[in-house]
This record gives C-alpha cells, structure tokens and sequence, in this order.
C-alpha cells in the first residue's frame, strides 16, 4: 500500500504518527483486520511539512488452509467507506467537513496463483450537483495482479443543509460501490 496525507489530513497523521510513534501507528492500521499483518512498512517526508505525510506498506492476510474454487472478495471493505456517516432523514443545518477531502485509494491486489477474475465491479463516476464534489471507481486486471481505483472529492467543506439529500444519497452511493465483491475462479 502507497498512502499519502496532506494538507489538514496530513498535519492529522503527523501528530498521531509523534504522539504514538511508528509502531503503534502501523498496529493501529490492524485494527477491525483480524488475520491481517503488516510485514513492511517506511514512513517518508515526515518533516517536510509542503509535502504530503507518505507511508508505504505491505499488508497480508492469510488464506484459508485448502484451497477453494471460487474466492469472493471485498478489498475496499478495510480501506474504503463502510457505512454511510449521515444516517439521518433530513437535516436542518449545514455539514461542515472543515476542509474539502480528496481521498485516493490505490490497491493492488495480488492475486493467487491458478486464479483468475471471474467478475469485478463496473467502473463508476457520480457527482454532486453544483461541482460539490465526484467520485470515480474502477477495478482493473492485469498479470496476476488487480489494481483498484477509488476517488472521493468533496469539493467544499460546507454543504446547506438543502444539499443534504444529495450528499447523503452520494454517499450512500459510493459506500455500495466500495463494498461490491470482486470474484476470483480457480482455473481449470
């Protein structure tokens, strides 16, 4: 994994990075990941403070014993939106972020050998209205491997509470693309 923190978000893992230090920060990535282990991990341009907080790492989890012929996967479900954040039918104030999000999540999935994708997700792009924000989906197979694109942007850091049905079905939107299953089938 390649994550990288600017801006607000990057000034945020900064500070959790000084308070807890390195390793309770990358144990900390394990959490709600059972079966999940960190075997790599480099922190980079920790001072720099113009660039982005970056941290590289490679993260496992073990399969199961015998060998299955079909695998359903759903890799976002530890690294993307797992549930919407505004539950609410209506709301009567405005939702303030306090800074506009552009969230980029980049896997690549190594897939086992003799398997091969069955079924994946279709690409996707949605947006607010006004330009209040995008977000794009694609899953891509290549070689062994699958890479995954997930890009959330909020353009503003306050939306009116009139734009609170669009936000909310937006999001609504982007947490059941994120959770879709990849399938992977054994070759025969």
């Amino acid at each position: 994994m390649h994550a990288e923190h600017g801006g607000y978000a990057g000034l945020m893992q900064r500070d959790k990075l000084r308070d807890k230090g390195e390793k309770k920060f990358v144990e900390e990535l394990l959490k709600g990941r059972e079966g999940w282990s960190i075997d790599k991990f480099q922190f980079l341009q920790r001072d720099a403070l113009e660039k982005p907080l970056t941290l590289d790492y490679e993260m496992t989890v073990a399969g199961g014993e015998a060998p299955a012929g079909t695998l359903y996967l759903r890799p976002l479900q530890h690294f993307g939106n797992t549930r919407n954040p505004f539950v609410h039918e209506s709301r009567l104030f405005p939702v303030d972020f306090g800074f506009p999000l552009d969230e980029t999540l980049l896997l690549t999935v190594n897939l086992p050998s003799g398997y091969e994708v069955e079924e994946l997700p279709k690409p996707t792009s949605l947006a607010l209205p006004d330009n209040g924000g995008r977000f794009i989906f694609q899953a891509q197979p290549s070689l062994g491997v699958l890479q995954i694109t997930s890009r959330l942007n909020l353009s503003r850091p306050i939306y009116s509470a009139e734009e609170y049905s669009s936000l909310r079905e937006f999001y609504r939107l982007v947490v059941a693309k994120q959770m879709e299953q990849i399938v992977l089938k054994k070759k025969s």
